[in-house]
């Protein structure tokens, strides 16, 4: 509640795109218990952006509500995914300029903002210094590599979401421009270190140690 509007806004004043270019924001609501809904649905009303609000029966957490909206709305669509978490958004150019990157079998990152108790840019070096937010992904590749998300491997769903992919022959393409903010909140689980442990044992299991160690820290 505290965050979508803004969410919204970035993805309804976005530029730079071909008119052949249309967007579909798909809003997936997982069971909450506050305003979210009602304000995402009076903002989307009065924009000219095509939506979908999706609402949960139950609270499924992030990797199981990812995974059953993929596989019950977007495995079969010839287009592009960029997911975005709810308290962060993007810049203005974002989807122009992870477009104009785009080359067949690849993902397209760009640098992010992290916002902590400061503002920093992030220009990942590696794909392992990136998130799965903000990240142009053709929706073909990611069913080719096993779907959106693997729920076994907890919070770190992107790195193995990254790894499936490489494994079938798409790799990333690094763009300069800032693309997105990732706002990481007080209460965000990468600040709980049993948490992170948790999920970095649980990519060490399935990718090897090699693999965790080039993990950006957390």
């Amino acid at each position: 509640e505290e965050h979508i509007e803004r969410a919204i806004r970035s993805v309804i004043n976005q530029r730079g795109l071909a008119m052949n270019e249309a967007i579909t924001l798909y809003l997936v609501d997982d069971a909450s218990t506050d305003n979210t809904v009602s304000k995402a649905s009076s903002m989307l009303r009065g924009s000219n952006l095509k939506y979908d609000i999706i609402v949960n029966s139950e609270n499924l957490g992030v990797a199981r509500s990812a995974a059953k909206f993929f596989n019950d709305y977007l495995y079969r669509k010839d287009c592009f995914l960029v997911r975005l978490d709810a308290d962060d958004f993007l810049m203005p150019d974002a989807i122009s300029n992870l477009k104009k990157a785009y080359r067949d079998n690849h993902l397209v990152i760009g640098n992010y903002w992290e916002k902590t108790e400061k503002f920093s840019r992030v220009s990942p070096k590696s794909i392992y210094e990136a998130f799965a937010c903000g990240v142009l992904m053709y929706i073909q590749d990611i069913v080719e590599a096993g779907g959106l998300v693997n729920a076994d491997v907890c919070m770190f769903i992107e790195y193995d979401f990254y790894l499936r992919m490489f494994a079938i022959g798409v790799v990333p393409i690094m763009i300069d421009e800032v693309v997105y903010t990732y706002c990481r909140q007080p209460d965000s689980l990468t600040r709980d270190s049993t948490a992170v442990d948790k999920s970095l044992q649980a990519l060490r299991d399935r990718w090897g140690d090699e693999v965790v160690s080039r993990i950006r820290e957390y």
